[in-house]
């Protein structure tokens, strides 16, 4: 034995060996804080180990066979060994080295037990292998359902990371739910129409809730502490102060803010050219400023970040590109490009970036037509958020009669989102949209089977038929336009008016219906050709939203879907005397109503869930009785099962009465509808950012 550890020493095992475990000890320690940092899969880490174990080994062999000598590296066998060759003043060096790889040895059990030891108490799942940022998966007791391009859910951590808010859409009405993480109990605290965004008051004790007509405000266990009636808003807001909420009108767009103890209003932000929508307030420390979205009209990616000075009374512009943002307590802003997280460095004081942009975060939960993703973060540095990989759709239209009979359209693989029957029932309007969010109009020749591109701005959208069949209105970023159907002119602006999309037209005089306002709180209005130019004034206009406006072909009634009683219904009014008669058609939620081409049937979508803005419907029919005063017969189904895209477009045609063309069931089904049993958690996000950040200076 004795001459066997002399042999080790004489050839240098020992010290190869104690060299090799260092050095792999710190790359080990070097990729576990790195590796997280730059997003790469947890595996890898386990890979750079498990590949450094099976080297030493081979390493150790070839200490044993191999000696370093005057003449090179040379096999032992060849190299005489000499008396006393082991030199006593090695040993000093061998002692210390043995020191070295116990102290490496014990700080690496060390920080191997308190590591496990944190992954002990936390979330079911998989998380890294950093001491100081961890990776989890929350399990979430009933799951949510989303179908492209909702978002899953409104998310909001409280201020110390313990509890988790979020909304679940049921069958009925949406539900704002309370999760403890510590204990993982959950339950619902509110249940009531509307979409439930929700903000937590700064003082942390009450939470602030959107509901139809306004806002509601309750205890953090959804005890009711009033109700803030707000006349027309979008369901996104924020708290300013404890006692301010901040809102987004739909009368003019801009960010107000209103008192709850006095009910007064104010408007704070401004714009010279009437362009866009400001919105997705979120405050900032002290309250004297707060971050806001500027939306384009139908280009989600074109959203500004701004921060509005309250002191000074104005908008400074910081990010372009950029939805939902957050302040974080790093003093950070984060905000949400295509599907991603970014965060930049922000001086609250100065309310200035103080560094450059960089991606954290990918593969989120994100709807830029709306501005919003899912993610929230707490001021303790936990980020809660909703995975998502969904990207474009591939979406076509089938052709279904009433005898059960169901023929896809030969068009090519895309997204189609919005369409419309040409007068003639010859031809289809499409909007086809791309991965990037882009949508332009395409025309679809039925019998023909075959497509042409109409525009080329990336932002059309909403494409109606003009009664001759010869021109298409449609939305575009600045208000109405109209391009001939056949392409052989350019487009035209009609209405110069922000947040205004075409309904239709009244066949007995030309008459333009079409919607004003943003998502939430539109407005009906009509717009006539007289003398050269186009004159608009409002039709019919609530406190409510109404859209889906379609005059009868006599020209005597006007159908329309309002959301007066908090679902929406359709609803008929006199024509062109809408003050003087009102009559709802649906009885269990009802939208996009179509008249027969001779006025005698109103055909109408009753949705499988009433508040929900994409889901499945089933369609409808009611005939219409000849009468002085509008009458209608109870519905019948005709199509159950109906996919519903989007809030306002009409998701199904009338081709004869038989036969009705509409969205494929099956690509619905199967390719944008998910369903997500658990959120992404990350610890102590913030040190991960502050990595990010140390890697890109």
């Amino acid at each position: 034995m004795a001459n066997l550890l002399q042999e080790l020493k004489r050839r240098k095992v020992f010290r190869v060996a104690a060299v090799y475990a260092v050095v792999a000890w710190l790359l080990i320690q070097v990729a576990d804080t790195l590796f997280p940092a730059l997003q790469l899969p947890d595996w890898t880490v386990t890979f750079v180990s498990v590949l450094l174990l099976f080297g030493f080994l081979p390493g150790v062999v070839i200490a044993w066979a191999y000696e370093r000598t005057s003449e090179g590296v040379r096999p032992d066998r060849l190299v005489q060994a000499s008396p006393g060759s082991v030199a006593t003043s090695a040993q000093p060096v061998n002692y210390l080295i043995l020191i070295v790889v116990l102290i490496v040895a014990g700080v690496q059990i060390a920080d191997r037990f308190s590591l496990a030891g944190i992954r002990g108490g936390g979330s079911e799942g998989s998380q890294s292998h950093n001491a100081s940022v961890l990776r989890a998966v929350l399990k979430l007791e009933q799951p949510l359902t989303a179908v492209f391009p909702d978002p899953v859910s409104f998310l909001e951590l409280s201020s110390d990371g313990s509890t988790l808010y979020f909304t679940r859409n049921t069958p009925d009405s949406n539900q704002l739910v309370m999760k403890q993480l510590d204990t993982g109990e959950e339950r619902a605290i509110v249940d009531a129409p509307g979409s439930l965004f929700h903000r937590i008051s700064p003082d942390g004790s009450r939470i602030l809730y959107a509901v139809q007509g306004g806002f509601a405000i309750s205890t953090l266990d959804g005890r009711s502490t009033g109700q803030i009636s707000v006349r027309r808003t979008s369901p996104f807001g924020d708290w300013l102060t404890d006692d301010e909420i901040l809102f987004t009108s739909v009368d003019d767009t801009r960010i107000h803010s209103i008192s709850i103890s006095t009910n007064t209003e104010r408007r704070l932000t401004e714009l010279d050219d009437d362009y866009g929508s400001d919105a997705h307030p979120f405050r900032l420390p002290g309250g004297n400023a707060f971050l806001y979205v500027r939306q384009s009209f139908s280009r989600g990616d074109e959203a500004q970040v701004l921060v509005y000075d309250l002191r000074s009374g104005t908008s400074i512009p910081l990010i372009e590109g950029a939805n939902s943002p957050r302040y974080l307590a790093s003093g950070h802003i984060a905000f949400t490009r295509a599907r991603s997280i970014w965060v930049v460095p922000f001086d609250a004081e100065s309310l200035q970036l103080t560094g450059t942009a960089y991606q954290v975060i990918d593969g989120i939960d994100s709807n830029p037509v709306i501005g919003y993703a899912g993610y929230t973060v707490s001021d303790t540095g936990r980020l809660v958020y909703v995975a998502s990989e969904m990207e474009s759709q591939s979406r076509g239209l089938t052709l279904s009669d009433l005898a059960g009979n169901s023929q896809a359209l030969e068009l090519p693989e895309g997204d189609y989102q919005q369409f419309e029957l040409s007068p003639d029932k010859k031809t289809l309007a499409l909007v086809l949209a791309q991965a990037d969010g882009r949508t332009d109009i395409w025309v679809y020749d039925i019998d023909r089977k075959s497509v042409g591109k109409r525009t080329f701005s990336g932002s059309a959208r909403r494409p109606k038929w003009t009664l001759d069949g010869r021109n298409l209105v449609y939305q575009e970023e600045q208000g109405i336009w109209m391009v001939s159907a056949d392409g052989t002119s350019q487009p035209e602006q009609i209405i110069n008016a922000p947040l205004t999309r075409p309904e239709s037209f009244v066949e007995s005089d030309g008459t333009l219906l079409y919607l004003e306002g943003i998502v939430g709180g539109t407005r009906i209005n009509q717009a006539s050709f007289r003398d050269g130019s186009w004159s608009s004034s409002p039709l019919i206009d609530t406190p409510f939203p109404e859209w889906g406006s379609r005059v009868s072909p006599d020209g005597r009634w006007v159908a329309y879907v309002g959301n007066e009683t908090g679902r929406q219904e359709v609803y008929v009014r006199n024509y062109p005397d809408v003050g003087n008669g009102r009559w709802q058609v649906s009885t269990s939620g009802g939208r996009e109503p179509i008249w027969s081409d001779d006025g005698s049937r109103l055909y109408f979508i009753e949705p499988n869930r009433p508040n929900s803005p994409i889901d499945y419907g089933r369609l409808m029919v009611v005939d219409v009785k000849d009468s002085t005063e509008f009458s209608v017969t109870t519905a019948n189904l005709l199509l159950d099962s109906l996919p519903l895209v989007g809030t306002y477009p009409p998701n199904f045609a009338v081709l004869d009465g038989t036969r009705f063309i509409h969205h494929d069931r099956g690509e619905v089904d199967l390719s944008t509808q998910q369903v997500y049993s658990e959120l992404q958690v990350v610890e102590n996000w913030l040190e991960e950012i502050r990595q990010f950040e140390y890697l890109n200076e």
